[in-house]
């Protein structure tokens, strides 16, 4: 099952407890890391890769607003078109399961 995690962090700095969550979950959630978030000057930042690394997590961890995926590959192939979050009709999202007939929605 993925994991999704979203945070508010008005400090805008690396949080090493949120930091740590993550790296705890990406042990097992392995198959690719999906990040949306505004940046402190309220750009937006979307990333999705199937490498998790800490750079990555460390800067997951100090966006001042994100949604934070990360996959574990029970259903569909380990490429980064399985990796969430998504832009759709210009909202951001990631779920958890199976939406069949996606493409039809």
């Amino acid at each position: 099952m993925c994991f999704i995690l979203s945070t508010i962090n008005p400090t805008a700095q690396p949080s090493p407890y949120l930091v740590s969550l993550i790296q705890s979950k990406a042990d097992y959630n392995a198959d690719g890391i999906g990040i949306v978030g505004f940046r402190s000057n309220g750009e937006i930042y979307h990333q999705r890769s199937l490498k998790i690394d800490d750079l990555v997590l460390k800067y997951a961890a100090s966006l001042p607003y994100s949604l934070i995926h990360l996959r574990a590959a029970t259903e569909g192939m380990v490429n980064l078109e399985n990796v969430h979050c998504w832009l759709r009709d210009g909202w951001y999202f990631a779920h958890n399961g199976i939406i069949p007939n996606l493409g039809n929605t």
